[in-house]
């Protein structure tokens, strides 16, 4: 399959993580920074980059995104604004869906308390 096949359109992709994260516990589609985003028990987890609108940050720990990063994946990359929240960021047109899938997953996890964690694995476990 060519390159161009492989490009996913970035507002799809967002729209499809949407519809993953909203089925989860506490979980609402919303907007921070001007940027449409999703939150968990109130606190943001992922969203579209407000200064680009076709890349998306997914909340991390500093160690997970240096091992995404070194991982060889893809379209993934982080800037020095985002160094200090461990955050990680992903080109959707690039990034195989099943990493955003993880990033999403793990950013939901990090992110949760620990009643909406519960909640979740009583639903089923992850969506992602």
């Amino acid at each position: 399959m060519s390159t161009a096949a492989r490009r996913h359109a970035p507002h799809e992709v967002w729209d499809r993580l949407v519809r993953t994260a909203t089925s989860w516990p506490s979980t609402k589609d919303t907007l921070s920074y001007g940027a449409p985003s999703l939150k968990v028990n109130g606190r943001l987890f992922a969203r579209i980059r407000g200064e680009a609108d076709d890349m998306l940050v997914f909340a991390s720990t500093p160690e997970e995104r240096r091992a995404w990063l070194e991982s060889g994946q893809r379209g993934l990359f982080t800037e020095a604004h985002y160094e200090r929240f461990g955050h990680i960021l992903a080109d959707p047109s690039v990034t195989d869906p099943g990493v955003l899938d993880e990033l999403l997953d793990r950013a939901w996890e990090l992110t949760a308390n620990r009643s909406t964690r519960a909640a979740r694995e009583a639903q089923g476990g992850s969506g992602a």
